[in-house]
């Protein structure tokens, strides 16, 4: 899909983790996406997979639409700006903070009304 967001000038990420993790990156504060105008007038229900890559000091600096990435419905470009406006705690390793990156699912789904 190839779809990137570099947020800063880091280095590569260092240490492979889940996000939420013991010891991998965690949301500090998570904002939830925007559902896409014509994803919902659609009916339209999706998952975007996101690679973060996230710097010792908890800054975010890359974004990669791992997986999802359809232009047409406008969940990636929601995603990637959901996880841009969250905060983040950084990996750990031996007690020390370290770059890692992780992979992240965002889901898309229409509530139904009964």
């Amino acid at each position: 899909m190839g779809f990137e967001a570099a947020v800063g000038s880091s280095p590569p990420a260092t240490h492979d983790t889940p996000l939420g993790a013991a010891s991998g990156p965690r949301f500090l504060r998570r904002e939830q996406p925007v559902y896409p105008r014509v994803a919902r007038r659609l009916g339209i229900e999706g998952t975007v997979l996101l690679r973060l890559t996230i710097d010792e000091y908890g800054r975010l600096t890359r974004v990669e639409v791992v997986e999802g990435a359809d232009s047409d419905n406008g969940f990636a470009e929601a995603a990637v700006a959901a996880v841009r406006r969250s905060l983040f705690a950084p990996a750990e390793r031996d007690g020390k903070t370290v770059a890692s990156r992780a992979i992240l699912p965002v889901r898309f789904t229409l509530r139904r009304t009964e």
